[in-house]
């Protein structure tokens, strides 16, 4: 049986994961421990340790 053959592949961001791709190319990137705290303190108003 072939990889694309399988029922309920596994998704990223809702796009089925296929091949041999990076993060990048399903829109995600690496974000800095400055910026994710950033969004925490936007989001929740306090930095989870």
């Amino acid at each position: 049986m072939r990889y694309d053959e399988l029922l309920d592949l596994p998704k990223l961001n809702g796009v089925t994961i296929l091949d041999d791709k990076t993060l990048e190319e399903y829109g995600m990137v690496p974000m800095t421990q400055e910026e994710i705290e950033d969004i925490q303190l936007e989001i929740m108003g306090t930095v989870m340790s």
